[in-house]
Parts: C-alpha cells; sequence; structure tokens
C-alpha cells in the first residue's frame, strides 16, 4: 500500500510546476538530488552499468548533451534559453532511469504509476495557463458543438484522460483483446469526431494492431496485401465522410472546420496535416536555413519571418505587431532538435527515439497483459516525436521510454514473466 502511495505522490509531484530554467516540476527536483545521492553512493549508475543496452543508450543522451553545449557556445542565444534547452534532455535521460528503476524494483510499480498518472491528472483537472486559458464550466453539448473554449478544454484535459483510462481498463481485461480493442477503437472514434484528433489517432490505431497480432488469423502474403488494401479504403471512405460531415455541420469539433474551411482540396490528407501541423514544416525550413549549429534552443524568430511564414501558410491574417509569439515555431521533437542545435542533435534525437520504437516492436511479438499499454506508447512516441513541442521530452517521453524499454525487457524472460503474471503459460 505505502508504495502505490509513494508512486502517486511521485506522480502529483510531476504536476506541481513552476518557471526556472523553463518548466520545471517538483518531481524534477526530487530526481535531481536522488541521483545525486544515487551517484555518490554507486560511484556511476549502479545496477544499469550491468544493462549493455542502457549503456550504449546513455552514450547517445551524453553525445546530444555535447552536441547542445557546442552548439549553444556557437549561436546567438541567452544562456537562460540554453540552459532550458540542456535541461530538457537531461531531466528526460535522469527521469526515465528513476522511473525505470522504480517498474524493475517491484512488478506492480508500472501499473500503479499508471494509476497515479490518471490520479495525477484528475486532480490537476483544469486548463494550464499554458494554453492562454481561464478555468471555467464546461457543457458536454459545447464540447459537441465546438463552442467557445470547450474544445480546447476537450482536446488537451478530457481526451489525454480517456486515453490513460482506456489504458488502465486494457491491464484490466488482461487478455481479453477483443474487448479492449472494440474500446480503444470506439474511443478513438469519438475523440476524433469530438476534435481531437492526436489524441483520437492514437487510441485508434493502438487498438487495431494487437487485433491484428494476436487474434487467430493465419496471416500469409495474400491476407496481408489484402488486408491492406481494405484498410486503406475503409480509412480513405471514413476520412471522405468525416469531411462531409464536417463541411455540413454535422462535426463542428475542435478546430476541424476552419482548417477543412481553408484547404484548396479537402479530401487531400497530406494538405490537412500542412494545415493543421504547420510548425513542423515551418520548423524545417528554418532548419535548412541553418543546419550545421540550429538557431539555439527557443531563440528568437528574425525579423518575426517564420511566423509570418506560419500564417501565410495558415491563411490567417498578417500582422506583425500583434504577433505575441517571437520565437522560431517547431512544435515538433525531432524538428525542434534541428531547429535548436543542428543536424547532428536532430540525427541523435532520432536515433534515441528509434532505439525505443525497436524495442516496442520487438516487445510486441508477445502477447502480454500490456500489449495495449505498449500500443499507445509506441504509437504516442512516435505521433509526439513529430508533432509535439520539445519540452515534452522531460514529461510524457518519460512515461513512454520506461513503459517500452521495461516491457520490452520483461519480455526477453519469458518465465518470470509467466510468473509475473504478464503473459499466459501457452506464450512462453
Amino acid at each position: 500500500m505505502m508504495n502505490f502511495v509513494s508512486i502517486v505522490i511521485l506522480c502529483i509531484l510531476d504536476q506541481i510546476r513552476f518557471e526556472f530554467v523553463g518548466n520545471v516540476s517538483a518531481f524534477d527536483i526530487f530526481v535531481i538530488f536522488y541521483f545525486w545521492l544515487y551517484v555518490m553512493k554507486n560511484r556511476g549508475l549502479g545496477v544499469f552499468q550491468h544493462d549493455a543496452e542502457i549503456m550504449r543508450l546513455s552514450k547517445c543522451f551524453a553525445a546530444l548533451l555535447v552536441v547542445q553545449i557546442v552548439s549553444e557556445t556557437l549561436v546567438d542565444n541567452s544562456l537562460q534559453n540554453a540552459a532550458r534547452g540542456v535541461a530538457v534532455t537531461a531531466m528526460c535521460y535522469l527521469k526515465f532511469l528513476f522511473v525505470l528503476g522504480l517498474f524493475f524494483k517491484n512488478r506492480s510499480n508500472i501499473v500503479f504509476f499508471l494509476v497515479g498518472t490518471l490520479i495525477a491528472n484528475i486532480l490537476f483537472f483544469r486548463v494550464n495557463d499554458f494554453f492562454g486559458l481561464g478555468e471555467m464550466d464546461v457543457d458536454f453539448q459545447d464540447v459537441k458543438s465546438g463552442e467557445g473554449i470547450a474544445m480546447a478544454y476537450f482536446k488537451f484535459k478530457i481526451s489525454p484522460l480517456i486515453n490513460s483510462a482506456a489504458v488502465l481498463l486494457s491491464v484490466w481485461l488482461g487478455f481479453k483483446n477483443l474487448k479492449a480493442s472494440i474500446v480503444f477503437i470506439a474511443l478513438g472514434a469519438i475523440s476524433i469526431v469530438l476534435g481531437a484528433r492526436g489524441n483520437g489517432l492514437i487510441l485508434l490505431v493502438s487498438g487495431l494492431i494487437p487485433l491484428f497480432l494476436y487474434e487467430r488469423i493465419r496471416w500469409n502474403k495474400k491476407m496481408v496485401f489484402m488486408g491492406t488494401a481494405l484498410a486503406l479504403a475503409v480509412g480513405a471512405y471514413s476520412y471522405k465522410m468525416y469531411v462531409d460531415s464536417v463541411l455540413s455541420g454535422k462535426i463542428y469539433g475542435g478546430n476541424a472546420h476552419t482548417q477543412i474551411a481553408k484547404m484548396d482540396n479537402p479530401y487531400n490528407v497530406l494538405e490537412l496535416l500542412k494545415i493543421g501541423r504547420t510548425e513542423p514544416f515551418v520548423g524545417l525550413n528554418a532548419f535548412a536555413d541553418s543546419p550545421w549549429v540550429g538557431w539555439g534552443a527557443w531563440a528568437r524568430d528574425p525579423g518575426m519571418y517564420y511566423n509570418t511564414m506560419l500564417l501565410e501558410i495558415q491563411g490567417a491574417r498578417i500582422d506583425k505587431c500583434k504577433l505575441n509569439i517571437d520565437v522560431i515555431p517547431t512544435h515538433s521533437v525531432i524538428v525542434g532538435y534541428g531547429v535548436y542545435n543542428g543536424v547532428l542533435a536532430m540525427l541523435l534525437s532520432v536515433l534515441i527515439i528509434a532505439f525505443f520504437i525497436r524495442c516496442g516492436v520487438i516487445a510486441l511479438r508477445r502477447q502480454s497483459i500490456f500489449s495495449f499499454v505498449l500500443t499507445s506508447s509506441l504509437i504516442g512516441l512516435i505521433w509526439d516525436s513529430l508533432f509535439s513541442p520539445i519540452s515534452s521530452m522531460r514529461f510524457q517521453f518519460v512515461l513512454y521510454f520506461a513503459c517500452i524499454y521495461y516491457i520490452y525487457k520483461m519480455m526477453q524472460y519469458p518465465d518470470l514473466a509467466y510468473r509475473y503474471g504478464y503473459i499466459e503459460k501457452d506464450n512462453q
């Protein structure tokens, strides 16, 4: 019981945030002091020094930190912003090791951490100042119609809670993959209709993967080809129905109507991606203009050039005097590293992310009670690497990395995983 309470408290501390070298949580401060004492006592990383893969990963993180520091010394950037960029990488690494250590310490801690994350998100269920929104009562009908501030409330607060609850439900359902898949697919579709396309897509794909991997279907080349063709056809038709519903006013959630109205061809998925996720495309232009050392972390946009480009792509009215964001837009972890610290930082970030994707794919070969935790972590990791701000490395990426690597390691020892109740006997 004390173990569960301690982990819930840690999850709550991660929600208590303040400004100091960027957005710092109370959990960050705790981890820094913990690792300072831990390294001093063990004269190194202790038990992790015996894990060859962790040590290789540590070298990648160390190289990324060195590249960031060198880059920041070569560009004209403020010390505060430079420290902020380096802190994102350092805290991601330290928190990942800390959470991973908790998982290995007790077989139930991974579930406790998922529960603790959900509890902490519910306790801090409000619209953060980060979104520039105030506290307010939200009516479900407002969410459905997309009126006022409610659509942002659903997208940034309610939808992530739905994702967390679905993941926990999948663990509770155990090996009942069909039921869990139905829940994930249904909740994903509902989230997309209500405007949270990113979270909805993560749920939808996370529910489909175990369905194809673990249901009693004997796949061959012909089945794979037919299944792929069917999935593409269903996906294309579903997208057409979605666009038709948005244009007719049946769906008015999130930014769907505004974004689709700006498109030359609303049925072009790539154009919707460009309109809906403009910042990474603009960030790539900034990266191309300074590919070797980047611009520095959260560097100022010279002459508001890239923010103007952003507004032009979005079809918004351009008024430089009213632009209240003066940093180069990226909104992508991978693109962010490239824009901030150059091509080497971008490549190293891709290498780190690819390491965890590889671990996740390998772990999926064996069915477990964490199959949906794994798929949602993998899809979330890929999505957020492409379309979330670089600061997310020190928050949600920590849980992605720890869950994926822990499950990956457990699947390498099937006898132990079976004793823990993670896998069924015939899956050893």
